[in-house]
């Protein structure tokens, strides 16, 4: 995929929370370029408003995509022979 199809694909969902299935197409670019977007919305947001729930929660799950992202390439780099795929 291009980077311009990468941009459209991280313009589409503009708000609500992002799913595991989601977040499991992005690279790990695009992870941390949602990373950062979500915190901004969190800073912008006021106590206890929908979207800063909701900016919450994507930085949670947007957190544990990049966590998983790194354990699959850790486990790849160690050579290990388990099946373990990258999922949730």
């Amino acid at each position: 995929m291009g980077t311009k199809g990468a941009n459209s694909q991280m313009e589409v969902k503009m708000t609500g929370i992002y799913t595991a299935a989601d977040l499991r197409t992005y690279s790990l670019d695009q992870l941390y370029g949602l990373y950062r977007r979500f915190e901004r919305d969190l800073i912008e947001s006021t106590g206890g408003s929908p979207e800063r729930r909701i900016a919450l929660a994507n930085l949670e799950n947007v957190s544990h995509a990049i966590c998983l992202r790194y354990a699959f390439h850790n486990h790849l780099r160690r050579g290990s022979n388990r099946n373990f795929k990258p999922g949730f």
